[in-house]
């Protein structure tokens, strides 16, 4: 590890030799960190191929939690389609029965009023 002072004597040797100008530039490509915080290019290869296999187990469980997401939406939509069924049947059943009352009712209530009207013309007539 290099001396504490070590980076700044080095940029004065630049500075005589090349320039503020070209100094600096050199200085900004050499980070003030300590060596054992640099990757070298073999572990940064390893952290993309890392990268790269976690990257693909990723991708096989979206699949998977895709397919299950298709299949579980599947049987709700058959399930929501049954009920829509059953409801249907259930309300068709209730709406004929209502409407057969209904029916009795008015047949019942015109008999009733043809019955009173040829009571009226009865009661007209023979008056």
């Amino acid at each position: 590890m290099p001396a504490a002072g070590s980076r700044h004597d080095l940029y004065n040797a630049l500075r005589e030799s090349l320039g503020e100008v070209n100094a600096d530039t050199m200085m900004a490509y050499l980070p003030d960190v300590p060596q054992d915080e640099i990757a070298t290019r073999s572990q940064v290869a390893q952290l993309a191929s890392d990268v790269a296999s976690l990257r693909g187990g990723l991708h096989a469980e979206m699949a998977d939690l895709g397919k299950d997401l298709r299949a579980e939406m599947a049987d709700l939509g058959k399930d929501l389609r049954s009920e829509i069924g059953d409801f249907r049947q259930e309300s068709h059943g209730e709406l004929s029965a209502r409407v057969a009352e209904l029916h009795g009712r008015f047949y019942r209530f015109f008999i009733a009023q043809i019955a009173a009207l040829v009571a009226l013309g009865t009661a007209i007539i023979f008056t």
